[in-house]
């Protein structure tokens, strides 16, 4: 049992660096093409979908669906991060009182 839940542990640690990868080259694409239409927004829009509409996407309408999708890509890749962080800690805490 406790070998089960440490190569689970290590297989969600891997499973958080292959997101990380993942996410960063989708987000890295979109990024550039947004700092080439330069485009400047900050974390708040990001995590706010209100404002973005309201104060980026209106002064500049051609790249709402670049903005959309970098700001929909971001928020899962934390959503996703945070799920696979809390489970690897929830295990580690399993594990450390096992033995």
């Amino acid at each position: 049992m406790y070998l089960n839940l440490y190569f689970l542990v290590v297989g969600l640690v891997a499973a958080l660096l292959v997101v990380n990868i993942f996410f960063r080259a989708r987000l890295l694409k979109l990024y550039r093409i947004l700092v080439n239409a330069r485009v400047d927004f900050e974390a708040k829009h990001i995590f706010n979908k209100s404002l973005m509409e309201e104060e980026i996407i209106t002064k500049h309408p051609n790249m709402a669906k670049e903005l959309r999708s970098f700001s929909q890509q971001i928020r899962n890749s934390i959503y996703i991060a945070a799920a696979i962080v809390l489970l690897i800690t929830i295990l580690g805490a399993v594990l450390s009182n096992y033995r």
